[in-house]
């Protein structure tokens, strides 16, 4: 069984292997071993909360051929796997979106969009880093800043590391309270051009742009 927060459809708005703005099902699954300060889905994170769910009724509320399987983190069910295995022999493309902690199912070749959060500390973030160079099918690593210094130290641990890595990469901005973002577009991307690194992709979230969940 898996506990699922919420199914809904809505565009694909961020970076990965569904092109931004495409239609998506997105399966949110419940609960999270984080408890990241500027979450927006802060109600996925209760491993009480969220309904009961078998794989088959998931899948009978998919409406879409793209799906995304989101969280909360979605890595810490063990079913998220079979799921996401049934949903391919089915055609779907699956995307799977996590914090980067978990280690991923690099026997699946799918999109992960694995989250480098930056306030976290680098052991930390290793095992998502570490496991997606297998993952293959475009998957992306993105780095998630929230002030200066962890724009800088994204720039160093990219310049460090860009040689080695062979999945896609992007930088996403924290936005505030009022939904303007911490670091001004602009910045990050002088940053990334004075420092060489114009193959890393600045992520926006158009989804909220056009008042999407």
């Amino acid at each position: 069984m898996l506990l699922v927060n919420s199914i809904f459809t809505s565009i694909s708005g961020e970076v990965g292997a569904i092109p931004q703005g495409t239609p998506v099902t997105f399966i949110r699954l419940q609960g999270c071993n984080l408890r990241c300060p500027y979450c927006d889905t802060a109600h996925s994170w209760d491993h009480e909360s969220g309904y009961q769910m078998s794989i088959d009724e998931v899948i009978s509320y998919v409406k879409t051929k793209n799906v995304v399987l989101t969280g909360g983190e979605p890595l810490i069910q063990l079913q998220w796997s079979p799921l996401a295995v049934k949903l391919m022999s089915l055609n779907h493309k699956v995307q799977v979106e996590t914090n980067g902690t978990r280690p991923v199912d690099e026997t699946l070749r799918i999109c992960y969009v694995v989250d480098q959060k930056m306030f976290l500390s680098p052991e930390q973030r290793q095992p998502g880093k570490n496991t997606i160079q297998l993952s293959g099918a475009g998957s992306w690593l993105k780095y998630v800043v929230s002030n200066q210094t962890e724009l800088t130290e994204t720039v160093c641990e990219l310049l460090d590391d860009i040689r080695f890595l062979r999945c896609k990469l992007a930088i996403s901005v924290v936005n505030d309270e009022n939904g303007a973002p911490m670091i001004p577009y602009g910045h990050v991307i002088n940053e990334l051009i004075s420092n060489g690194l114009d193959n890393v992709v600045v992520n926006f979230q158009i989804h909220k742009l056009v008042d999407l969940p």
